[in-house]
């Protein structure tokens, strides 16, 4: 949010340092690849190309797709064409500083409507299940969007600053929101600290709530009803199924089914479905697992989006840190991150649930096409498929 990796220093300058450039080229580098692995596997999502977790989390991706082409495209062509080509194109450059700046925002914007529709799931289950569309959750995503595009174009329309013109008209410069002098432009930057940390409460909540009622009011308290189907015949369990209250929120919730296998040809039987409902003492690892990634995901917002606000106050009070303190670098560099490794947290590291993977594509390489695709092992189809893309709507669509 707010992100200008590619800042207002003169272009050589920017990149004087060689390690700087390296390192910032590599981490939106692995953002792009991220981001775009992301998508394609989200693409390939057939069956759930209406659930409203995949179209929130391709809203995401994409936002951070264009961000960091943005900024990557942009330190790019600064380093390499010379100050005179550079400043002949200064007012485009300090626009499209505006654009990536958009595109980072509305990512934030999209995370917080992720957040609170997980809490929602959670805290008013039914509500949820009954007014929670998809057809509302693409709306909200579009209203906040919008929002976060006003909050980002202001200074385009004179509330706030985004190019300088005053220090020298002949050499005019970009300049962040932040930089620019005067009571008006220092209101823009209080008002878009205040947007931004609005944003970054809702998401560390939300996230935060989530974890909890996981941890210790579902654990302790939710009760879940197995269906055990036996053998009349033979006297034996012959599968257990648990069939968990299924919400987005409490999208990690799927079981696989144990069966018995018989050599020879079996004599005729009959089943009998009985319904038994017992009640969980302990949260089950699923709902740990995701617990732990709710936690982790609040953890990362506060590093790598808190230093971002935190800079404002620090550059528009009367005796500022200067511009080239190395806490602004940082902040920069953090902000980034996080759209480095939004993608890998949410798809491209929890892609078992899904016939294809990364992983997938290297042994393919290795070994070569097999007729029937790779053979998953006895122990990758029991394992109970966890995921934040919705895994409910992976295996039940539920959505």
């Amino acid at each position: 949010m707010g992100i200008d990796i590619a800042t207002t220093i003169p272009p050589k300058a920017l990149y004087a340092n060689s390690r700087r450039m390296i390192y910032s080229l590599l981490i939106m580098g692995l953002g792009v690849l991220g981001n775009s692995l992301a998508l394609i596997i989200l693409a390939r999502k057939k069956h759930n190309k209406n659930s409203k977790y995949t179209l929130m989390l391709r809203c995401l991706a994409t936002n951070n797709l264009v961000a960091l082409l943005g900024m990557l495209t942009t330190a790019l062509l600064k380093n390499s064409v010379s100050e005179e080509v550079h400043q002949s194109y200064m007012r485009l450059d300090c626009v499209c500083h505006v654009v990536w700046r958009f595109f980072g925002l509305s990512s934030g914007c999209i995370a917080a409507v992720m957040a609170a529709e997980r809490w929602m799931a959670l805290a008013r289950p039914f509500i949820y299940h009954k007014h929670i569309t998809y057809e509302l959750v693409r709306k909200t995503v579009n209203i906040i969007i919008i929002v976060a595009f006003v909050v980002t174009c202001l200074p385009l329309l004179g509330f706030g600053a985004y190019i300088d013109v005053e220090t020298n008209p002949n050499i005019p410069k970009c300049i962040r929101y932040r930089d620019a002098s005067g009571a008006w432009n220092k209101a823009y930057a209080i008002f878009f600290m205040v947007f931004g940390t609005l944003l970054c409460i809702v998401i560390v909540a939300c996230n935060l709530f989530v974890a909890h009622t996981l941890l210790f009011v579902i654990g302790k308290s939710r009760t879940a009803k197995r269906h055990m189907h036996y053998d009349i015949v033979g006297g034996r369990d012959k599968s257990i199924r648990i069939d968990p209250e299924s919400s987005s929120g409490t999208t990690l919730y799927s079981a696989g089914s144990t069966y018995s296998h018989h050599s020879g040809t079996p004599s005729r039987q009959f089943h009998h479905s009985v319904s038994v409902t017992m009640s969980a003492t302990d949260s089950s690892p699923v709902e740990i697992k995701f617990a732990k990634l709710m936690a982790f995901l609040s953890f990362s917002f506060v590093i790598c989006w808190m230093p971002q606000m935190i800079a404002i106050p620090l550059a528009i009070k009367t005796d500022r840190v200067p511009a080239s303190n190395a806490f602004f670098i940082i902040a920069d560099v953090l902000t980034a991150l996080h759209f480095t490794i939004d993608p890998y947290i949410y798809v491209v590291s929890r892609t078992k649930a899904i016939n294809w993977s990364l992983l997938g594509c290297i042994k393919r390489w290795r070994y070569g096409w097999r007729s029937g695709g790779l053979r998953r092992s006895q122990s990758d189809q029991s394992r109970m498929r966890t995921t934040t893309t919705e895994a409910n709507t992976l295996d039940c669509n539920y959505n």
